[in-house]
Parts: C-alpha cells; structure tokens; sequence
C-alpha cells in the first residue's frame, strides 16, 4: 500500500490509498504519480466545497428575492408602529426571526397576519 494525505485548509482531510494485489516496491515515480494524483484530489475537494458554498448563497439569495416584498411590507408595518427607521425596523424582524429560529420571511408573514414580534 502506498498512501498520501490529503490535506484542505491545513488540516487532513482524508488519505489518498493505492494498493497492490501482489508485494510491489514503489519507486520514486510511484510515489511522485501519487503526490500529483493528490493535488488533483486536493483542487477537486476545494473546487466542490466552492460550488457548494456559492449554491448556498445563491439559494439564499432567491429566497430573499423571491420574499422581498413579505419583508419589506413587515418592514414598512415595524416603521409605522415603533416610529423606527427602516434598517432598524429590518434589524427588529431579523432577530425574531434568529430567536425563534425561523427565516425573515416566515416572521414577516405571521407579522402580516396580525401576529406579534417576540
């Protein structure tokens, strides 16, 4: 068996193995074929790590599009009723939604539905 780590963010991750049916001395080129077999695996693992993190904030972003106007009504309601600014008023909605562990967009609903920020 011939192994290399593999390593992300400077921390090992996992190990990259290769094994032979037989007893097999791995020479120099083995091991260098290895080594470059793992910075291929190593450009892969962060290459998805990225796309997965893009999807994430891609995804939270068409939710917030997609919800905008929810928010901004709740938003608009928060302004009127506590005489606040509109960051502030966002601000507001935002930590109840943190607190009770929701999205913006559902707080902002039930705030349109006449129920209260906690």
């Amino acid at each position: 068996m011939l192994g290399v780590p593999i390593r992300l963010s400077g921390g090992t991750v996992g190990s990259l193995n290769v094994y032979a049916e037989s007893r097999y001395v791995w020479d120099a080129s083995d091991r260098a074929a290895i080594r470059a077999f793992e910075g291929f695996v190593e450009r892969l693992l962060q290459a998805a790590i990225a796309a997965h993190t893009q999807g994430v904030i891609i995804e939270q972003l068409q939710y917030a599009l997609d919800h905008r106007v929810v928010i901004e009504r709740a938003v608009g309601m928060i302004m009127g009723r506590e005489q606040v600014a509109a960051p502030a008023a966002f601000e507001r909605l935002r930590s109840a939604a943190r607190r009770q562990r929701m999205r913006t967009a559902e707080i902002a609903e039930r705030l349109l539905a006449g129920e209260t920020l906690e």
